[in-house]
């Protein structure tokens, strides 16, 4: 993957956690470019930075729509975009109800993801009791569905703001997308800055749980 948010943000604060950095802000290359993660006491949120947000011309719903079994009568009337702030996502938004219906069809986001620019996949947006409501779906990560995609957040924000779902000018803090359709609930944290109605920046953030320690021994010469 050319950039994912989860391996960078853990990447960051175990380096920190080991002492191996120090500051509050980290600088990662990764393959779409550098990225700043910023850092707090090991307990703390570490937030990430992503790329100037890109934001490309409405595009027609009904391919993504095809790619993860729903139809027009799903929609709630919002433009459908391509988005991102590091990696791009094709971003639908739906009914409530019409997201536990999500189905993926691998063949058709693949088409979907190639055709003119690749993007990362397709995230499918509701609303339920205040909160966003996500479920991202992709082929190329060894699983159709993804429980919690921090590069998705990325460009969740863009989209809200060229949307007008969140103000055109000055910071905000982007609806928290959920996730827990795979029996992993994830709720990330995002922000995102916009100046003129168009976002120029954005950021998603979380807590990081250790779950296994080993070690490596290096073999000898």
């Amino acid at each position: 993957m050319p950039f994912a948010g989860h391996p960078s943000v853990g990447a960051a604060w175990v380096l920190h956690r080991l002492g191996l950095v120090h500051g509050p802000v980290l600088r990662q290359r990764c393959e779409i470019g550098t990225v700043t993660l910023r850092l707090g006491g090991v307990d703390d949120p570490v937030w990430l930075d992503g790329n100037r947000p890109r934001l490309g011309a409405e595009v027609d719903s009904l391919g993504p729509l095809a790619a993860v079994g729903l139809g027009e009568g799903d929609l709630v009337g919002l433009p459908t975009y391509v988005a991102g702030s590091g990696l791009d996502f094709c971003y639908l938004f739906v009914r409530p109800g019409a997201i536990a219906r999500a189905v993926p069809d691998l063949q058709r986001l693949r088409r979907l993801r190639w055709q003119g620019s690749r993007i990362g996949g397709v995230s499918v947006v509701g609303w339920h009791d205040g909160a966003a409501r996500v479920r991202v779906f992709t082929d190329d990560i060894g699983a159709a569905e993804d429980p919690a995609t921090g590069s998705s957040a990325l460009g969740l924000g863009v989209v809200l703001v060229a949307t007008g779902l969140l103000p055109g000018e000055g910071q905000s803090r982007s609806p928290s997308p959920r996730a827990s359709s795979l029996g992993r609930p994830s709720t990330l944290r995002c922000t995102v800055t916009a100046e003129g109605g168009r976002a120029v920046a954005s950021s998603v953030g979380g807590g990081v749980v250790p779950v296994a320690t080993g070690t490596i021994r290096r073999p000898r010469g």
